[in-house]
Order: structure tokens, then C-alpha cells, then sequence
């Protein structure tokens, strides 16, 4: 018998995540698009091996809650690229870090399981479009009956919003 046998399902009537650090590793993801941004950008970063980008930007990331376009103009300004390359950076992250998410081990199979028995529902922060971009790209879309994706800084105000949207889906 597993966690989820137990459960009773009298009480229980929804399941909610978060997707960054929950379902989807966020390092794993951030690291990996840094792995195919440098490759993409090689010809400005002649000079500057794939491990010291990658450890540099992950120096400044914040997990994630660091400014972009700070971090992308503080590499250009670290490895000596032309003046226009860190906002051409940032660009790209925009347009494609979501595009190739990394979801943790056995994530499908717990959601498929999960949603045969219980609604399931996903509120996430951050710019929608890169949210938009992780979940169509994890493909795991289908599992959630709502995503909601409220403002990070209405974080108080949206979460009672946001949950009676996920239970009365």
C-alpha cells in the first residue's frame, strides 16, 4: 500500500502543485538552456568555455528570482562581448529557456495516477509565457483541470482565488 491507497477520498477532493521546484526542476532546466544558449551564441562567446558561463550565471541566478536582464548584462560586461550582446541574451532567454523543461523523475506517472482519482490544479508564478512555454514542453498540460497564474506580487491576495479556482474546477 502506497501513500496515495491511504488517502481517504471522502476528504480529499484536489490536488494542487507548484511547477518550478515541484514538478519541474528549475536548476536542472536553467542549466541546461545555458548549455544551448552558449552553443547558439558561440561565436560571442569565442573564449569563454560552456562551464564558466554556466557557473557564472548560476552564481548570480537566485534560484531563479534574480533580474534577468541585470544577470545577462553582467555576463556580457564578465566575458567582454559587444555592448548590444547582453540585452541580445536576455531576448533569448525570454523566447526560449521554457522550450526544453526537465521535470523530476516519475512526475507523468504521478500525475496520470493522481488525476484518475482526485481534480488536479497548477498555480505558478512568473512570466506567463515562460510558464506557458515549461508546461507545454513538460507536456503535462492535459493532467490539471486550471492553471492559474497569478501576479508574484499579489502573492497574499491570489492564493484564496487561486485555490477556490483549482476546487471548483
Amino acid at each position: 500500500m502506497t501513500i496515495i491507497d491511504s488517502i481517504d477520498k471522502t476528504i480529499i477532493t484536489a490536488v494542487i502543485f507548484d511547477l518550478d521546484q515541484t514538478l519541474l526542476d528549475r536548476r536542472a532546466t536553467f542549466i541546461n538552456f545555458l548549455h544551448k544558449q552558449h552553443e547558439h551564441w558561440a561565436e560571442k562567446f569565442a573564449g569563454t568555455s560552456v562551464d564558466e558561463y554556466v557557473h557564472f550565471m548560476l552564481s548570480l541566478d537566485n534560484n531563479g528570482y534574480a533580474d534577468k536582464a541585470q544577470m545577462y548584462q553582467q555576463s556580457a560586461q564578465k566575458f567582454g562581448l559587444p555592448s548590444d550582446s547582453g540585452l541580445a541574451l536576455h531576448v533569448d532567454y525570454k523566447e526560449r529557456y521554457g522550450a526544453s523543461p526537465i521535470l523530476y523523475p516519475g512526475v507523468h506517472q504521478l500525475l496520470a495516477r493522481l488525476a484518475k482519482q482526485y481534480k488536479l490544479g497548477l498555480i505558478t508564478n512568473g512570466r506567463t509565457v515562460g510558464q506557458e512555454q515549461k508546461i507545454e514542453g513538460a507536456q503535462i498540460r492535459d493532467y490539471f483541470e486550471t492553471i492559474q497564474f497569478p501576479k508574484p506580487k499579489e502573492s497574499r491576495s491570489w492564493t484564496c482565488v487561486s485555490l477556490n479556482a483549482v476546487c471548483s474546477a
